[in-house]
């Protein structure tokens, strides 16, 4: 132990997040599915088309804010969870929380997360391709709670 010296490296929240059963990804995400295997996260296709119960992060505005010593740039959004019913074709990705890598898994995927995959840019592209600062976007990783078939 260090003597008056404030350990810094505990992380504190500052908001809070529901935990899903699970995730469903676009299928023309293959990058981020890829990503998420080199974790070493489960992660499969739909054989069917399913309709789920769950939430969808709606923003409006997406921008970079610098954090720490190397004044990285993080991507972030301002927006809401908005709860909804979807219908998911086949061929979508799935990401079930019911694996040991769970806890990755939702750190890496969750929009307001700052060392995700949002905050490490790397749905920049992909999200000002869907119109990010023009129109209103919906995040592509739909969170599910229950599946209704």
């Amino acid at each position: 132990m260090i003597h008056n010296v404030d350990l810094i490296t505990k992380p504190v929240g500052t908001k809070e997040a529901k935990v899903p059963s699970g995730y469903l990804i676009p299928k023309d995400m293959e990058f981020i599915v890829e990503k998420l295997k080199r974790h070493g996260a489960k992660v499969t296709q739909l054989d069917k088309a399913i309709t789920v119960n769950g939430e969808a992060f709606v923003f409006s505005k997406m921008y970079y804010k610098t954090m720490g010593f190397a004044n990285y740039q993080m991507t972030t959004l301002d927006g809401e969870f908005k709860a909804m019913s979807k219908t998911f074709p086949i061929g979508t990705y799935q990401v079930d929380m019911a694996q040991p890598l769970a806890n990755v898994v939702f750190y890496a995927l969750e929009p307001e997360v700052r060392d995700g995959f949002l905050g490490w840019n790397l749905l920049d592209d992909y999200l000002n391709n869907l119109g990010a600062n023009e129109i209103e976007v919906t995040y592509p990783f739909f969170k599910y709670f229950k599946k209704d078939n």
